[in-house]
């Protein structure tokens, strides 16, 4: 029974499209009596469809990122912590702050150059984590302070897997290293 389930739930948003295509050619045939202009129709809008669906997932460290700040914001510090992945045991290695706006500027120069993918099943093993400590503006003299955690490593950024050859650890790999 649980195996039913577990189908219909994964072919339901292909039954849902089909759905649909069937619906919007049952209407447009309504008011297209060419065949062939009908076929192009939806034909354009499936293809839409199919690039929008695969183009969804996709996003960027920027537009991550932006979620937490506003245009006033201000990166106070960024704290940077390397983790030993022996076992299930994640002990810190090395954790150092960062308070100098150049090298934060660095960090986040390098990290605007991933392109993310959201995935579904993240179990590889946490190398980095990068803690924004970011203060917001939110009214006239009134500012709030708060941080940001993501966990990375070379191929994961929290829950999304990076598409993008780059390098995105670079400044960070280099300030762990000089600092263990």
């Amino acid at each position: 029974m649980n195996l039913f389930f577990d189908l219909t739930w994964t072919l339901f948003p292909f039954i849902l499209a089909a759905a649909a295509v069937l619906g919007l050619t049952a209407l447009f045939s309504l008011f297209i009596k060419s065949q062939y202009l009908l076929a192009t129709i939806v034909g354009l809008i499936v293809l839409s469809g199919i690039i929008f669906v695969i183009q969804a997932p996709y996003t960027s460290f920027t537009s991550e990122f932006s979620n937490h700040m506003n245009q006033n914001s201000t990166i106070e510090k960024i704290e940077l912590a390397a983790y030993g992945t022996a076992g299930d045991n994640h002990d810190k290695e090395v954790s150092l702050t960062v308070l100098e706006k150049d090298v934060i500027e660095k960090i986040l120069s390098d990290l605007n150059q991933m392109t993310l993918k959201e995935a579904r099943h993240n179990e590889h093993p946490l190398k980095y984590s990068i803690t924004f400590v970011i203060t917001n503006e939110i009214g006239d003299r009134q500012y709030q302070t708060k941080t940001t955690t993501y966990y990375m490593n070379d191929s994961h950024f929290d829950q999304y897997e990076i598409t993008s050859d780059g390098s995105h650890l670079q400044t960070i790999q280099h300030l762990i290293d000089k600092n263990r």
